[in-house]
Order: C-alpha cells, then sequence, then structure tokens
C-alpha cells in the first residue's frame, strides 16, 4: 500500500513503454553488421546494401517475382539492334538536399556503379557512349547488344546502382564517400551518427513512389500489412521486402497491393534507428 501512495503523490501510473515508441513513431532495429561506413559502391558488404536502400533509390528494382521493374525510370526504349537505349526518368524527383534528380547524376551514378561491377564492367566493355540528352533524359549506345540490360541496373546483389548526386558519384571508386545524400524514401541523419553504436534515418517527406503495381505474390504467401492504408502506395524491391517481412508484418488483412519500405507507412513513417 506504501507504493499505492507513491504512485498518487506523482499523478498516477507512468505511461507504458510501448506508447512512448508508438508516440515518438521511431522504428529501432539491430542489424548483423556495424554501419561503419555505408557506401554501396566502395563496400559489397549487404549492411552497406541495407542501408543505402533507404537513402538511395534505383532507376529499376525487383518485384515480389524477382521481375525487374522501373523504379525511377519512366519509360525506356531500346532500338530494333539492341544497341541504343534510351532511358527517361520520372518527373519530380528530388534529392534530399531539395535538388532534383537530373539525367547527368543518373550518368555518374551509373559510371561509378560499372567500375566496381560485374556486369557493369561488361557493359562498359561494348560501351561507344553514355550520355544526358536532357535533364530527364539519358542514351546508354554500345557495340553490340547486351539483353540483360535491365537485369543488370536492377539487380539486388551487390552492388547495386544507386542514384547520386553527380557530385558524389564523381568519387573515385575505390574511395569512400564522404556525403550520405539520396534521393531514397530515407535520409540519413549524420549528425546523429555514431559508428558502431548508432545511425538514425529520417523520413524523406518529398519521396517519390513509383506509381503502385499489384501484389498478387504478397497474397499468395500470407504476408500482410500493418493497415489496409499502408498497401496503396507501393515501392518494391527484395531488401525493402525484407524489411517489411521482418519488421512490419502483422496480422492485419491485406489490400490489393502491398508496400515493402517503412517510408511509405501510411505517410506517417518518422524515423528509422539502427543500434
Amino acid at each position: 500500500m506504501a507504493g499505492a501512495g507513491v504512485l498518487t503523490a506523482a499523478g498516477g501510473l507512468a505511461t507504458p513503454a510501448i506508447s512512448q515508441r508508438a508516440a515518438a513513431r521511431a522504428l529501432r532495429l539491430v542489424p548483423h553488421a556495424d554501419v561503419a561506413n555505408f557506401d554501396p559502391i566502395w563496400s559489397s558488404a549487404y549492411i552497406a546494401r541495407n542501408a543505402g536502400l533507404l537513402v538511395w533509390d534505383m532507376l529499376y528494382g525487383m518485384d515480389a517475382n524477382l521481375e525487374v521493374q522501373r523504379q525511377m525510370v519512366e519509360a525506356e526504349d531500346v532500338s530494333a539492334d539492341g544497341l541504343v537505349w534510351t532511358f527517361r526518368l520520372r518527373p519530380g524527383l528530388k534529392f534530399h538536399d531539395g535538388e532534383p534528380v537530373r539525367a547527368d547524376d543518373a550518368v555518374a551514378s551509373i559510371n561509378r556503379w560499372a567500375a566496381r561491377e560485374p556486369m557493369g564492367q561488361m557493359i562498359k566493355a561494348i560501351e561507344n557512349e553514355l550520355a544526358a540528352l536532357d535533364d530527364r533524359t539519358f542514351r546508354w549506345v554500345l557495340k553490340k547488344p547486351y539483353p540483360k540490360m535491365l537485369l543488370a541496373l536492377g539487380k539486388i546483389i551487390t552492388p547495386c546502382c544507386f542514384v547520386m548526386p553527380a557530385r558524389i558519384a564523381a568519387t573515385d571508386p575505390f574511395k569512400q564517400i564522404s556525403e550520405h545524400v539520396g534521393s531514397g524514401p530515407m535520409r540519413f541523419i549524420k549528425d546523429e551518427w555514431t559508428p558502431g553504436a548508432r545511425a538514425v534515418f529520417e523520413k524523406f517527406a518529398d519521396y517519390v513512389p513509383r506509381p503502385p503495381l499489384p501484389c498478387r505474390a504478397a497474397r499468395s504467401i500470407g504476408w500482410s500489412c500493418r493497415c489496409p492504408t499502408w498497401c496503396r502506395r507501393c515501392d518494391r524491391t527484395a531488401m525493402s521486402r525484407w524489411i517489411f517481412r521482418t519488421l512490419w508484418a502483422t496480422s492485419a488483412p491485406c489490400s490489393s497491393t502491398t508496400c515493402f519500405r517503412p517510408s511509405t507507412m501510411c505517410g506517417r513513417g518518422g524515423r528509422f534507428s539502427w543500434r
């Protein structure tokens, strides 16, 4: 009864820890390794790729059936002889620093990625030209066809073809980047980064997910979403699917499409913290 008097004097019971976490809108995860430096081109470590999927976006991604789908790309065109590939970016894409994503950024990012990635090196060996045509369009001209072009740009095996601002992508691919700015769903909060202990990512309000696609596979294997509204915004890659399956699956019924990135959490997403 003495304890009851203390509670009364204190003004009532303390707020349960679960409620505190919900109010903070923070998701905490202890990954398998330290996010010491997550340059996803310099490092082939999957922890770098996993963090990279939060910060950077890709030209193409893979759906639930591991089929390549457009992500940052609005449309592509390939010539009848398979030698000329023309890509057009979706409108409205923006980096975390407020700058628009331009074709020059995609070209510079592809060049840095290709220097370290076997499929990229194969394409570079038969390249005639890779150049931006305007702010949203770039063209890749080859000496002979490369039918696996879209697979190369959309694969999830490290290193992935992440799009960075051209100034960052100009970094020597054999040296680490010092700036982590992307156009992905989460912003990296560098001021709160403690290597070996804590990395914080915050929802990027201006992230533009691709238009939703039906997600038959998610329903067929029984995955479910945290709430039906969340399902209306779809942005799928296999890594994002892992984040969804591991951290967010609940018993709530799933609707016709499914999102796999925490950033699209019904527009309510907040912070994603790795400790």
